[in-house]
């Protein structure tokens, strides 16, 4: 078995991460896909890591954050979901309660939201 370094191996398939936000009669999802081909020297894991810890680091820097252990939806209202979505492509799907079945509502295949307060954006 060989190891692939995604250089001079290179990977195959992707990596999605998401959340799933559960409300009375909705569903909201958020979603990212990135195939291994689409990142070098690096795999898509890595990658969607280290673009979690880039927004985060900018997040304590740019906001008055009281210290304690912070969820990534605690972040929402802050920079740190613009970090995100300016890095990483999000793709946003929300599902409403019908007839005691999951109805796809509204569907956005790429977010891309404003960076807070007209300041740069921040792109790795």
């Amino acid at each position: 078995m060989q190891v692939g370094d995604n250089t001079t191996v290179p990977l195959e398939g992707s990596d999605t991460i998401g959340v799933c936000l559960e409300y009375p009669g909705r569903r909201v999802y958020y979603l990212n896909s990135l195939a291994n081909r689409a990142v070098v020297g690096t795999n898509a894991t890595c990658t969607q890591v280290a673009v979690g810890v880039y927004a985060a680091l900018i997040t304590l820097l740019h906001e008055d954050l009281a210290p304690r252990v912070y969820f990534a939806t605690d972040l929402y209202d802050t920079v740190y979901p613009h970090v995100l979505f300016s890095n990483l492509r999000v793709e946003h799907s929300v599902f409403v309660r019908r007839n005691r079945s999951w109805v796809l509502h509204r569907h956005v295949p790429e977010l891309h939201p404003r960076f807070p307060h007209a300041e740069e954006q921040l792109v790795i």
